[in-house]
């Protein structure tokens, strides 16, 4: 692999290195250490510009540029509609990073993330920034200096996955040490659904490579993998759609995955479907801390929660995107990227930061096999009807 980079690689890498570091601190208490909202401006208003300048530099008018386009302005209706104007910036990267190595942008969330997980877990351990005390009744959580308890622990995961995706497969040594750091986090955080997706993550991956196992098994049919994403997308929000709390199952179920089925149950009910979106304000936990009198309506299922706010045109092309993006999973063989990519998925069911690209860069996947698949769909149909016209004109000789 050619390891230079080309001037559209740069102008992206800069763009998104403005744009994390102001949405990771953001997510901190740290920028309450500074004038976070100017310096914000200046960061986001300087992303735009290089954005533009890799458009520019990319000469995007042909299929590919065409199609980012219309995609660009659907999108970009869908987040106004919806007064969700804080995702335009982002989706945008995402359609940008269609011509951008995925190891690039990952190794560029390592040099942004990690730098502000340690600041950000040291000041709020020495009392320099707030180290909020989380009371849940039935456990005490940790913010290590993040606004919302879970937030250090969903970013420590995605670094993970990403570290698999890049190493391709762990030794043990690697493997221990990111088990060790992941339960040190889990002590203060107490985040569940993270550690419960982190173990089988790193034993599954270690594994594979301990066992010389080849993923040929694996990906030896793509439609297991390009599959995968609207079956766990489909199986949990039909469990939300048919949940009764007049069956103890479901009443069982519900209790374990801490009311995550009712709640969402009661969004589908609340608020129904719609092309092209609605508002929702989704009141959290943290929104709740702050105004009691508000009522608790946070869908965590990130399929669910982005079906009910953007619409089905939008969840159809998710979806589509994802399917296009396990075929891409399939056909890189790379044993560390299938492990993430499944893992990835699985966070989906029971958490809403699936498509949060200031928590991991798996976001920045689905633009890439979505054009490539587009163009490559598009050549075969001209060439097919150039074809047509060509025998066409023989015979008429």
């Amino acid at each position: 692999m050619d390891k230079r980079y080309t001037k559209s690689e740069i102008l992206f890498l800069l763009a998104l290195g403005f744009w994390l570091t102001m949405a990771v601190i953001s997510r901190t208490y740290i920028k309450d250490l500074f004038d976070y909202q100017a310096v914000r401006e200046i960061a986001y208003t300087i992303a735009w510009i290089l954005l533009a300048a890799k458009l520019i530099a990319d000469d995007s008018f042909g299929k590919k540029g065409i199609l980012a386009a219309v995609l660009a302005v659907l999108i970009y209706f869908i987040m106004k509609q919806t007064d969700s104007d804080k995702m335009i910036l982002p989706v945008m990267l995402m359609f940008s990073a269609r011509n951008v190595r995925h190891e690039s942008a990952f190794r560029l969330f390592f040099v942004v993330q990690l730098p502000i997980m340690v600041c950000s877990i040291i000041l709020s351990l020495t009392g320099a920034i707030e180290n909020e005390l989380w009371d849940e009744t039935d456990r005490l959580r940790y913010s290590l200096g993040y606004t919302y308890c879970t937030y250090g622990s969903h970013i420590f995961l995605f670094l993970t996955l990403a570290y698999m995706a890049l190493r391709r497969k762990l030794t043990a040594v690697e493997a221990l040490i990111l088990l060790g750091l992941n339960f040190l986090l889990y002590t203060q955080t107490l985040t569940r659904t993270d550690i419960l997706l982190f173990v089988p993550a790193i034993v599954g991956c270690y594994l594979i490579g301990r066992l010389h196992l080849g993923i040929s098994s694996i990906t030896r049919s793509r439609v297991l993998l390009m599959l995968a994403g609207p079956v766990v997308a489909g199986i949990s929000i039909a469990a939300q759609y048919f949940y009764d709390e007049e069956i103890y199952v479901w009443r069982r179920l519900d209790s374990v995955l801490r009311n995550r089925i009712s709640l969402g149950h009661d969004g589908i009910e609340t608020y129904g479907l719609t092309l092209f979106g609605q508002k929702i304000k989704w009141v959290g936990s943290g929104g709740l801390r702050l105004h009691p009198d508000w009522v608790y309506n946070y869908v965590d299922c990130s399929y669910l929660k982005y079906l009910l706010n953007y619409g089905l045109i939008f969840f159809v092309l998710l979806m589509l995107a994802i399917v296009l993006l396990g075929k891409w999973v399939a056909d890189a063989k790379n044993p560390g990227m299938v492990v993430a990519y499944l893992i990835w998925l699985a966070f989906g069911m029971i958490d809403a930061e699936l498509f949060e690209l200031a928590f991991q860069p798996f976001m920045l996947l689905l633009a890439k096999p979505l054009f490539e698949e587009t163009a490559g769909a598009y050549k075969k149909v001209v060439d097919i009807l150039c074809n047509h016209c060509y025998t066409e004109d023989v015979t008429n000789l």
